[in-house]
């Protein structure tokens, strides 16, 4: 059965890192929101280098405070 859940899932992508400037390797963050059914990324207004972004944000996924997040 895992087998074929395996094969079958489908994963929708909920928060994204953007390379904002290249020379000092800065980022931004964004979440997916389907506020009244509209799917769109909200900018999280957090900036800085990826890891220090994935370090505080990705802990956040699968929880209420990730809904938070904006």
């Amino acid at each position: 059965m895992r087998a074929l859940e395996e094969r079958h899932a489908r994963f929708t992508p909920v928060l994204r890192f953007t390379l904002l400037d290249p020379k000092q390797r800065r980022f931004g963050s964004e979440r997916m929101s389907s506020l009244g059914g509209i799917d769109d990324w909200l900018e999280l207004g957090q900036t800085g280098p990826v890891t220090e972004l994935a370090r505080a944000l990705i802990p956040t996924l699968g929880t209420e405070q990730f809904f938070e997040l904006w």
